[in-house]
């Protein structure tokens, strides 16, 4: 394997990165904006497929990697020290495996801080999830499904999570494998699907999506001889999955696409599913925040590598420290000036049709391409750029999700 493959390899380091990052500030954010909905600010996260709180340390790192429910237990802490209106997260990790379920339990009981809520439920999702979500009751309640394949059967999703009370906070954050999609569509590409080790993989997908009507979406879209239309049929898939849930349910949804690089095909699909409509802004500048994280993380990666392969030769002086934080700097502030420039003329955009609208009624046309990478910050940049161009009125000082864009009069 060259120095070049094992850096890739490597890349899942970057890719959770992102994870983690979105993770720790939604939970946060989600918090914050849903306590007051419960008697003592208490707020509910259930993290379905928990893990062992930290992973067995990589080759030439010097501890393990910490996983979603100690950076949970991070953000129970700060919401807790809250100078003003302190807040209690309570918090239910299952986990199907035993050693992990074991470690787990270590990993909290050494880490909790006294008065932390928190349990560790070994099993399935399947077995200890409407336990749970019953003792929530109508407190707020964000759901992480984080699972290696695919996850809960669709009709408990939809009863249990989906179903609660219309006046009880709720959100659940999906994170949908790819891969998984990729593998299992790929079967349909065979001669033969008969054997029961493809039949069982292919119904472990139906139960999860809710029938077999994925399986027409990705023959559509699939070709055996053409790489990238795996990818393009599990994308499909999954957008008809969010179709059916804003069909069946009335939660809309939010993706945000999670790659090993910049470069490669996505791997799993971030999606928060919500009805409150300022989710999707938060979550907005969540991703924009854990994105810059992961492009920092690919940044030192791709450092170490190219310091190891040309420290000694007459190249070495250019794979500094100050060399790749001065590219770092530089490739951001093309990044973010080309995602303003975007933004101003979505803006424009939309004004050719209207006198005015609000950001959080537009923000997917705001956005475009730009949505999960852009936040506020950069969204008041294209605002103030065209106001000083007489093209909108100038943007208010406070948060920008219920202001106005009204079109200048000349």
């Amino acid at each position: 394997m060259t120095a070049t493959e094992k850096f890739f390899e490597k890349q899942r380091q970057p890719a959770a990165v992102f994870k983690h990052a979105l993770l720790a500030s939604y939970v946060a954010v989600f918090g914050t904006m849903t306590s007051s909905q419960s008697a003592g600010n208490r707020v509910w996260y259930i993290d379905g497929y928990a893990g062992p709180g930290v992973y067995d340390p990589q080759p030439g790192d010097a501890e393990g990697q910490v996983g979603s429910p100690v950076l949970a237990l991070r953000t129970a802490r700060r919401l807790a020290t809250f100078t003003k209106n302190p807040r209690s997260l309570h918090c239910a990790f299952i986990e199907m495996d035993k050693g992990y379920a074991a470690k787990l339990e270590s990993v909290m009981a050494e880490r909790a801080f006294p008065g932390f809520n928190y349990r560790v439920l070994q099993g399935s999702v399947e077995q200890h999830l409407d336990a749970v979500v019953t003792e929530v009751g109508n407190d707020p309640l964000l759901t992480f499904l984080d699972p290696f394949g695919t996850s809960l059967p669709w009709a408990q999703m939809k009863k249990t999570l989906f179903g609660r009370p219309k006046t009880a906070a709720n959100e659940v954050l999906l994170n949908m494998n790819l891969d998984s999609l990729r593998r299992i569509g790929g079967l349909l590409g065979k001669s033969d699907t008969s054997s029961p080790g493809d039949q069982k993989t292919l119904a472990r997908l139906d139960t999860f999506l809710g029938d077999a009507y994925w399986r027409d979406v990705f023959v559509k879209h699939y070709r055996a001889d053409s790489p990238g239309s795996a990818t393009v049929a599990a994308l499909e898939v999954a957008e008809q999955f969010r179709m059916r849930v804003l069909r069946e349910t009335g939660y809309r949804s939010f993706t945000v696409p999670i790659r090993r690089h910049i470069d490669h095909e996505p791997i799993f699909l971030m999606t928060l599913f919500f009805t409150y409509p300022v989710a999707a802004y938060k979550f907005a500048d969540a991703a924009s925040s854990a994105s810059a994280s992961w492009r920092k993380s690919i940044n030192e990666e791709e450092r170490r590598r190219d310091a190891s392969l040309y420290s000694n030769t007459l190249f070495g002086d250019d794979f500094n420290v100050q060399t790749f934080e001065d590219k770092w700097k530089r490739n951001e502030e093309l990044l973010q000036a080309e995602w303003e420039k975007l933004i101003a003329d979505n803006i424009v955009a939309l004004l050719v049709t209207r006198a005015q609208f609000t950001v959080l009624d537009h923000l997917q046309e705001i956005y475009g391409p730009t949505l999960g990478l852009a936040r506020e910050k950069h969204l008041r940049a294209a605002w103030k750029s065209l106001a000083n161009q007489g093209k909108v009125l100038a943007p208010p000082a406070g948060p920008l999700w219920s202001a106005v864009i009204r079109r200048a009069t000349r």
